[in-house]
């Protein structure tokens, strides 16, 4: 399942619940968003990954041409 389907999939059972329920899952999101989040999905780690190999690339291609 991709982020976008995740997130379908979650409006989804959104629409489902009861008013009481929403104002609940409002509290949860603004808690949410005032935490800074520790955890990072698969795909975020690979963009990380790529994103350090190409600053490696690009440092060491800059100190050989600066010699």
């Amino acid at each position: 399942m991709n982020i976008a389907e995740y997130k379908l999939d979650l409006f989804r059972e959104i629409d489902e619940l009861s008013e009481d329920s929403l104002i609940e899952v409002k509290k949860l999101i603004t808690q949410l968003k005032s935490k800074p989040s520790a955890v990072i999905t698969p795909e975020q780690a690979e963009e990380l990954k790529i994103g350090r190999e190409f600053m490696q690339e690009y440092h060491e291609t800059f100190n050989a041409l600066a010699k």
